[in-house]
């Protein structure tokens, strides 16, 4: 991998190199931005839940103590049919369990509350409900749901489900943005840095023409003129093409010094 790298030109290098950072940079920061977010959204449903479960939870004892129209209290364990009962929020699912078994349930939905779908009450009825914190569970016919136990009287056991979907899709659409933001900002860097060091690199190039056309000179020559020259704006000595062209420009006297040395000397043999 490191052979096929130095293989490569210096351009592609950089290309490749500040774009691999910014994309590395970019995936760090989205993916924590959608990871916080995630977070967040979760905590909201979360709040939202208690508040439901608090709800259940008063409406169940609030029935049992209070009398009945013959002034009587319910029996324990009775409880209106929960599709009687106000205060859910749209989309909230709630079950009443009692010996293990879904007794009751509601579904609040269209400014209405109807039974829970029968596989929706299967699955509740075959969830282990032990604890007390908050779980996600797919509720079959009605997508994944943010879902909670409170005690009842005895055995039962208060269930209150608050739906992740409308929650979730924002996270979905934040995610898929997040993904855009940082392919264009990949795309954008490229562009640029493809750009910006094409741009800086055209003194080198034009220092290694200048090379390239002396080296086809005939430098074996005595007293050879060299006359090709690096432009003049690129001679500046803080400069790179100003640093290339005085490092090219050495090896070229230096060479040039001892072939006058030897033509000299081969006269002299000759006389």
């Amino acid at each position: 991998m490191l052979r096929r790298w130095q293989s490569w030109t210096l351009l592609r290098q950089l290309v490749i190199g500040v774009s691999a950072v910014v994309m590395l940079s970019q995936v760090i920061v989205g993916t924590m931005s959608v990871l916080t977010l995630r977070a967040s959204v979760q905590g909201i449903l979360d709040t939202q839940l208690a508040g439901a479960a608090d709800g259940f939870s008063n409406s169940v004892t609030k029935y049992r103590i209070g009398a009945t129209t013959d002034g009587e209290k319910p029996p324990p364990g009775t409880m209106k049919p929960l599709t009687h009962l106000i205060g859910q929020a749209e989309g909230n699912v709630i079950a009443l369990i009692q010996g293990g078994k879904v007794v009751d349930s509601a579904y609040f939905v269209d400014g209405e509350a109807r039974p829970a779908p029968p596989e929706t009450v299967a699955r509740i009825a075959e969830s282990s409900w032990a604890g007390s914190e908050p779980r996600t569970v797919e509720l079959p016919g009605l997508n994944w749901y943010r879902m909670v136990a409170r005690p009842g009287d005895g055995d039962e056991k208060l269930i209150t489900g608050v739906s992740r979907q409308p929650a979730w899709d924002a996270v979905t659409r934040e995610t898929a943005i997040v993904a855009g933001m940082t392919a264009l900002a990949l795309v954008i860097t490229a562009l640029c840095t493809f750009a910006i060091v094409r741009f800086a690199l055209r003194p080198l190039d034009r220092v290694a023409a200048t090379a390239a056309e002396v080296a086809t000179l005939p430098l074996d020559r005595d007293n050879h003129e060299i006359t090709p020259r690096v432009p003049e704006r690129d001679t500046e000595p803080r400069s790179i093409g100003g640093l290339s062209g005085r490092g090219q420009a050495a090896p070229h006297h230096a060479h040039h010094k001892p072939i006058r040395h030897r033509a000299s000397a081969g006269s002299g043999r000759r006389r």
